[in-house]
């Protein structure tokens, strides 16, 4: 696999935040702070995510909405 075809299948920074459903800035936010990687491209360095790597955060961020949930609902 050539580099631009691995560039290809990877995630806009746009796509990333729409499947974790929070605002682009957070998900730079994020990638600086290192709780996601991003992959700069291109002249411009636009940030790319291994698609993986969303899914990996999503569920995490699944887990910790489950969590929550158990200590907010009535007992």
């Amino acid at each position: 696999m050539n580099s631009e075809s691995a560039v290809s299948g990877m995630l806009t920074l746009a796509q990333a935040s729409h499947i974790l459903n929070v605002h682009i800035n957070t998900l730079r936010r994020w990638s600086d702070k290192g709780k996601i990687v991003a992959y700069r491209v291109g002249p411009a360095q636009h940030r790319r995510f291994r698609r993986a790597d969303v899914g990996a955060l999503l569920m995490d961020r699944t887990q910790d909405a489950k969590v929550d949930a158990h200590y907010i609902s009535p007992h």
